[in-house]
């Protein structure tokens, strides 16, 4: 790649997040059994700027990465990040739902904003079955002028629609 890549992992320093995973600045373990919590993801968002999507899944592996993760894949073709990744070896573990336009954070609690919420969260499922990646990340969105209550009222409720549209193959973090 011509990027000047080690051949090792960089060193892990990690703390709980207490939400099940451990973070470690640009990487994740994801947990449960012991072999499980020795799984290292790298986060694609943060690492190898320069780079196109597909070539930071490839610079991962050079590093000795065998887990990947991304935020926002959408502006890639799914089948080539997932060609990409038979290819490399690696494994996608975890992706965001579209964070639904221009400087938004989601739109799982934004009023007026379910149908577009639902959209993006069917496009992030698809992708997570093409990519196999087993997690995918519900972005809440902003606030926004109205009451808390109703937001979060919203948001339970178009998580328990996800929940279901997810199944039993995906797990929704959010």
């Amino acid at each position: 790649l011509g990027v000047g890549l080690r051949s090792r992992p960089y060193p892990v320093v990690a703390a709980s997040g207490g939400d099940g995973l451990v973070h470690a600045g640009m990487i994740m373990r994801v947990g449960g059994s012991a072999r499980d919590m020795a799984r290292q993801s790298l986060n694609l968002g943060w690492t190898f700027p320069r780079l196109a999507l597909p070539d930071r899944i490839r610079a991962a592996a050079c590093v000795g990465f065998r887990y990947v993760e991304c935020h926002f894949p959408y502006e890639h073709d799914a089948a080539e990040l997932a060609g990409v990744l038979r290819e490399t070896g690696l494994a996608m573990v975890a992706m965001n739902v579209p964070r639904g336009g221009e400087g938004r954070l989601g739109l799982a609690s934004v009023a007026g904003a379910d149908a577009a919420f639902r959209e993006d969260l069917v496009r992030a499922l698809d992708w997570s079955r093409i990519l196999e990646a087993p997690f995918v990340h519900v972005l809440a969105g902003d606030l926004g002028p109205e009451p808390r209550a109703a937001a979060e009222a919203r948001l339970a409720e178009n998580l328990a629609w996800a929940a279901t549209e997810a199944g039993t193959e995906t797990t929704l973090l959010v």
